[in-house]
C-alpha cells in the first residue's frame, strides 16, 4: 500500500486504494503530499491464510486473536501508526 501512496503522491496514478490506517501513517510521515481521500468504503472483507502443516490449531489462533481484539491489544498497536 506505501508503494501505491507514494505513486498517487509523485502523480504517476490518479487513484489508489487503501486500507485507512496505512493512509493515515503515510500522511503523518508526509503531512505535505499532494494526497486528498476521495472516496470511503466503510467496510469489506478480508481473508488470510493459515497453513495446514502449522502446528498451531486454527481454533487456538483465533482464540488468541479474539484476546489480542478485547484487551484493547490491537487498538494499541494501531494507535502507533495513527
Amino acid at each position: 500500500m506505501a508503494a501505491n501512496l507514494r505513486r498517487l503522491a509523485a502523480g504517476k496514478v490518479r487513484y489508489a486504494l487503501v486500507e485507512k490506517t496505512s493512509l493515515q501513517f503515510f500522511l503523518r510521515e508526509q503531512p505535505n503530499a499532494p494526497v486528498r481521500i476521495a472516496w470511503v468504503i466503510n467496510q469489506f472483507d478480508a481473508r488470510c491464510a493459515f497453513s495446514p502443516r502449522s502446528g498451531v490449531p486454527f481454533a487456538e489462533l483465533a482464540s488468541v486473536l479474539d484476546r489480542l481484539v478485547s484487551d484493547g491489544s490491537v487498538e494499541r498497536v494501531l494507535a502507533r501508526y495513527r
